[in-house]
């Protein structure tokens, strides 16, 4: 029987699959978590070395938050790595 769920060779493709999904499903939300966080950080900082008259900079607690998303998307990462090895 050829191309059933029991054949030998259809195990190994079938977790590269889900090993693909898999890293698909983390990777796409780490690359977004790590662009956002460096982007809120460097427009924070500009808001900040950029002054405008009569407008306030951007709070420092942005640059937190966007360290936080960068740390959070490097993660992401490293568990993308570590379980499908992609």
């Amino acid at each position: 029987m050829v191309g059933t769920c029991g054949s030998p060779g259809t195990s190994s493709s079938s977790l590269r699959r889900v090993r693909e999904v898999i890293g698909a499903l983390l990777g796409v939300p780490a690359t977004a978590c790590i662009a956002g966080g460096l982007g809120l950080a460097a427009v924070t900082a500009y808001t900040h070395v950029r002054r405008r008259p009569g407008r306030d900079p951007i709070r420092w607690a942005h640059l937190g938050l966007g360290m936080f998303l960068f740390l959070a998307g490097a993660l992401l990462i490293w568990i993308e790595l570590l379980v499908a090895g992609v």
